[in-house]
């Protein structure tokens, strides 16, 4: 096994363990923005940057690792085990859980922008998530379990948004949510 290593990413495809990865736009030819996929699971130990306009897809691999994202971009993931991303990070970019049947684990951390991307299916929270920015799809379910979501300042709900959490605020108020909101907690 290679020890980690430093990664600036250019070319298409990545998998492995880094000390580091940087993703950001090559030389002066390139085209704005970059798009990244995963061909197999991606582990970081340090840190992992992304340029705004780049995309990691991590397709249906796991993000792994004790690193600090600095992500202006965006990353998405198709994963469905319990563990897509790490959790407990916070996510200054876009993340995108876009497995079309849902299935997903969303995980407890903070968000910029936080994307649900399905047409059928639910994708689950497994603890409170702080995301200034929300967006469901319309057919998709995203069900907060018994977790609080806070730190709402724009909601685009097409889809239906579900809690059982039974506190007083179970997720940010004083927005209009478009898409179905359901409380199914019981207490």
């Amino acid at each position: 096994q290679m020890p980690p290593r430093h990664l600036h990413l250019r070319p298409q495809g990545i998998q492995g363990a880094h000390h580091r990865i940087v993703l950001k736009p090559g030389h002066r030819h390139a085209a704005p923005g970059l798009y990244q996929t995963a061909n197999g699971n991606i582990t970081v130990n340090t840190g992992l940057t992304t340029a705004a306009g780049g995309t990691l897809s991590l397709s249906s691999h796991q993000l792994l690792g004790a690193f600090t994202p600095t992500n202006n971009g965006t990353i998405e993931t198709q994963n469905t085990s319990a563990t897509p991303i790490p959790n407990g990070k916070t996510w200054a970019g876009t993340v995108r859980y876009n497995s079309l049947s849902g299935s997903q684990i969303a995980r407890t951390g903070t968000y910029n922008s936080l994307v649900f991307d399905n047409t059928s299916g639910t994708q689950t929270a497994d603890g409170a998530i702080t995301t200034a920015s929300l967006t469901t799809t319309t057919g998709g379910i995203f069900n907060m379990s018994i977790f609080a979501l806070s730190g709402l300042s724009s909601v685009t709900n097409d889809g239906t948004l579900r809690t059982q959490n039974t506190s007083v605020i179970p997720f940010t108020a004083g927005f209009t949510w478009g898409g179905t909101v359901i409380f199914d907690g019981i207490g």
